[in-house]
């Protein structure tokens, strides 16, 4: 008795396990190391799925397919950058960072996607509810991404009783955390007192150095420092701890304008610069107001969410 004659296999259908799912083709398991060595030869830079097929001598629909199963186990990265006008689909090397993303359980991932879409900016708490509506889940989850260093919880200077999270290697926003003027949510009034006097220690010493000119010209040009120079020298001297940046100087240099103890040159000029005026002229209590430097100055208005109103930092100066 002659036997059946055998099925013959269809083109581009996977064999099955005895327990029925898919395995793995034997060309795929090759194609996915040779994507991951191919990777790891580019020193961090990103391809596209064609130029990866090419490097690995394999067809773009496998490499793409393979690609995305290891996008899934965090071991390359999938980038979506737009390039004139237009989104291109490039991979890179993953990262230690991204292999425990993909380990994280779905409630767990959904929450991290959140935050890392949010940015600097960083997301109100109250945000994940529709995520997870379980708050006892929810707060289990939060925890167990902070003590992974997955995320951080920070408080914004306009809403102390907000609290907000934002990726672990990320610093919030200036227009959320209140930048260097602020100690926490608390606005640093003795911080901002001495490095108005270090500021104009500065000032003084290029007026007088200036003043040694005989070219009127010259004198009157090398007075005036600007906020670059002033914070390059101010990190360079390690007289502040912390690291300042011109947009910094600029703001205490406002203040100082204002005090009459700073001039400003031309507000037309490209360049901002600032010189010490050697009048002697008494403070304007203006100069102590907080809307001076405050980071979200311009966002204030009488009927927003910052407004003067519900200001702290003004009923405490205004107190004071």
């Amino acid at each position: 008795m002659s036997s059946a004659p055998k099925r013959p296999k269809l083109q581009g259908v996977k064999a099955k396990d005895k327990a029925g799912k898919a395995a793995p083709a034997q060309e795929g398991g090759s194609v996915r190391e040779k994507i991951l060595d191919f990777l790891k030869q580019q020193n961090g830079e990103a391809l596209s799925g064609k130029d990866i097929a090419t490097g690995v001598g394999a067809d773009i629909k496998t490499v793409l397919v393979e690609a995305q199963a290891l996008t899934d186990e965090g071991k390359i990265e999938l980038l979506t950058p737009a390039v004139n006008g237009k989104t291109k689909i490039l991979f890179q090397l993953g990262t230690e960072l991204s292999q425990r993303v993909a380990k994280l359980e779905p409630d767990e991932r959904a929450i991290y996607s959140a935050v890392e879409a949010a940015g600097t900016a960083g997301i109100w708490n109250a945000r994940f509810k529709s995520l997870i509506p379980d708050r006892k889940r929810l707060k289990r989850v939060l925890q167990q991404l902070t003590r992974d260093n997955l995320i951080k919880e920070f408080k914004p200077v306009n809403n102390s009783k907000k609290p907000h999270y934002i990726l672990y290697d990320l610093e919030p926003d200036e227009s959320v955390s209140g930048g260097v003027f602020y100690d926490g949510d608390e606005f640093d009034r003795e911080f901002i007192n001495n490095l108005r006097m270090v500021i104009l220690l500065f000032l003084k010493k290029r007026f007088k150095e200036a003043a040694k000119e005989e070219n009127p010209y010259l004198r009157f040009k090398h007075s005036y420092i600007t906020p670059d120079e002033i914070a390059s020298k101010l990190n360079a001297s390690k007289v502040i701890k912390i690291t300042l940046s011109p947009a910094d100087c600029e703001k205490v240099l406002s203040t100082l304008v204002t005090d009459r103890l700073v001039i400003a040159n031309d507000p037309l000029s490209s360049i901002k610069a600032y010189r010490f005026s050697k009048l002697d002229r008494h403070p304007s209590a203006l100069s102590a107001v907080p809307c001076g430097i405050c980071p979200v100055r311009h966002n204030c208005t009488l009927d927003g969410v910052v407004n003067p109103v519900g200001c702290k930092y003004l009923d405490e100066w205004l107190a004071f």
